[in-house]
């Protein structure tokens, strides 16, 4: 198991950064960066899926681990979603031109006090042959939140 950590500095409070993070409007916003139309279906509260998906239902499923409001949110990943519906774990998908099989791993959102406010996402597991498409997404992706919770 490995652990990628994507930071960055905010200019901002930690219930701004939070509220953009978690609200459905600006999710939709900053999580563009992982796949066209993502958005996050849950209640929120720890031991309940949460699904990331596009508007087709095609994504990710995962379980609420922590909800710490402004300070930690954590998911465990469980699998892909297809047309709403949980897929076999052995399936393969073409991610950056790979065909890549689900890993499972935790990610992790955790908000740190300070002027600025520090905003790190920790993502652990088997996530090798992902690594390219998570340097490249989460960066993108905490550019996009510092620009909405600055504004």
């Amino acid at each position: 198991m490995k652990t990628y950590r994507f930071s960055i500095s905010i200019n901002a409070s930690k219930e701004k950064i939070w509220k953009i993070l978690w609200d459905d409007s600006t999710y939709r916003i900053w999580a563009d960066a992982f796949h066209e139309g993502t958005h996050a279906v849950s209640d929120w509260k720890v031991g309940s899926r949460i699904l990331f998906v596009d508007e087709k239902g095609d994504g990710a499923f995962a379980e609420i681990l922590r909800n710490d409001p402004c300070e930690i949110m954590s998911f465990r990943h469980l699998g892909w979603t297809g047309n709403w519906q949980e897929l076999p774990p052995d399936l393969e998908f073409n991610i950056d031109g790979k065909m890549v099989k689900f890993s499972g791993g935790d990610e992790n959102y955790l908000l740190t006090s300070g002027n600025p406010t520090i905003m790190t996402v920790e993502m652990t597991g088997d996530y090798e042959n992902w690594e390219d498409h998570l340097n490249r997404t989460y960066p993108k992706a905490l550019a996009k939140l510092k620009e909405l919770s600055e504004q």
